[in-house]
């Protein structure tokens, strides 16, 4: 745990005056303590600028009370008193790299991170070692295999981990993967919670279509899903379905050409409004997708055209 505080100087050109940090741990109940800052610096015109706490743990997201790592948004949480932490566990799909950065330079920190700095140093030779793996190829066999043709990860932009724990409260690790039947979904996205039964898993699944197909999609999904009913007040249309094991939510964007439907176990989610929840922090991200264009290429009725 780190504690810091900057001062400033000035009353038209302010320019930073000094820094006091605290550095602790919390106790055997998790609970932690700061002091009283009493070598404050000298100065009529000299004031706080900012506080920031950081609290880290191996194998979990760090976390600060400025703004959060994934998605990168300004914490509004934070309070001097009585404060509450909630570290969730490091995903696979998280960035070492990206999190040593937010984490920042201090000495200490460095000191308490030797496998987050390894698993970043691994993430960034990873390019290199796949251009020597190709070309180890090309040696041997005198010719370049053509690449495959990736299908597109857009599910994954779409729901983060940190989402699902801030809205139910469940702190568990997820994988994160496709699903094993995807229908004819464009892509999915499966968070399987680990050493737990389905009724804790959540899933994503992602429709690119014209509007006009994606109207009818969704009402194909209306008569397939028993006990659905609209939903106002989310995307351009929307419904919410209520079976035995599963709550699921659908939502229609024509701006975006996206149909999702989320599902939520009634274990993970155990009320509509939870459900509802994870499909609009979904519904917000729909700009992180490529453009869509409904115009097939001529070689093929099925391809979609996808610009960046």
């Amino acid at each position: 745990m780190l504690c810091s505080w900057s001062f400033v100087r000035g009353l038209g050109a302010v320019a930073p005056e000094a820094n006091r940090a605290f550095k602790g741990e919390t106790d055997l109940d998790g609970v932690y303590r700061i002091p009283e800052l009493k070598d404050l610096p000298g100065g009529l015109s000299t004031r706080l600028a900012r506080t920031t706490l950081l609290i880290y743990h191996p194998n979990y997201v760090a976390y600060r009370s400025d703004f959060a790592f994934a998605p990168r948004l300004h914490r509004r949480d934070f309070a001097q008193r009585g404060n509450v932490v909630r570290l969730s566990h490091f995903g696979s799909e998280l960035s070492h790299a990206r999190h040593l950065l937010f984490l920042g330079g201090d000495a200490g920190i460095r000191g308490a991170t030797p496998r987050e700095r390894s698993r970043a140093a691994m993430e960034l030779d990873q390019p290199a070692l796949s251009a020597t793996t190709r070309s180890d190829e090309v040696a041997a066999t005198g010719t370049e295999a053509a690449p495959e043709a990736a299908a597109p990860a857009w599910a994954e932009l779409l729901l983060a981990t940190e989402d699902v724990q801030a809205v139910t409260g469940y702190h568990g690790a997820f994988t994160r993967q496709r699903l094993a039947e995807a229908g004819d979904a464009t892509d999915t996205l499966h968070l399987q919670a680990e050493g737990q039964g389905e009724r804790h898993d959540v899933a994503l699944r992602l429709w690119r279509r014209s509007p006009e197909d994606l109207v009818a999609k969704l009402e194909g999904l209306r008569e397939e899903l028993p006990g659905s009913r609209p939903l106002s007040g989310l995307a351009d249309r929307a419904l919410v379905v209520a079976q035995e094991d599963i709550r699921g939510v659908a939502f229609l964007d024509a701006e975006h050409a996206a149909l999702v439907l989320l599902t939520c176990g009634r274990a993970q989610c155990r009320s509509e409004a939870q459900a509802v929840s994870l499909a609009r922090r979904a519904a917000a991200r729909l700009s992180r997708l490529p453009r869509w264009d409904a115009t097939p290429p001529a070689a093929s009725d099925a391809t979609p055209a996808v610009e960046p």
